[in-house]
């Protein structure tokens, strides 16, 4: 059977990309809050990392539109309904039990810590 090239280049593109050499999967794997009391649910599935959810304290689901590696950094987009905001975030470090963020939008951009609570 031939695969035509068209399918071959989405197969290649819509690929999970795997982690660096090095990187520990189970210090991003988790349950993580910020001071905001968002939580965010990253899960581990053998050699590659999901983000399956953000809600924040008011109970808003954010939908998730994007994760993965880029280079050596992990990070998430994801879309606020309520503000109509695309939000980016990018792990700046972390050591599994505090997770050190960058985060921007299309009017301001920050940093933020997360804590493991769970």
């Amino acid at each position: 059977m031939r695969v035509s090239p068209l399918i071959l280049l989405l197969l290649v593109a819509c690929a999970p990309k795997n982690h660096p050499p090095g990187v520990d999967l189970d210090h991003y794997a988790g349950v993580w809050e910020d001071a905001g009391g968002a939580i965010t649910t990253i899960e581990r599935s053998k050699n590659s990392l999901a983000v399956m959810s953000v809600v924040d304290a008011d109970n808003e689901s954010f939908e998730i539109r994007e994760f993965g590696w880029e280079g050596d950094v992990f990070g998430w987009d994801y879309h606020v309904p309520s503000t109509d905001y695309d939000v980016s975030i990018r792990v700046v470090s972390t050591d599994g039990q505090s997770m050190q963020t960058t985060w921007k939008n299309a009017y301001d951009e920050g940093s933020e810590g997360l804590i493991r609570v769970n």
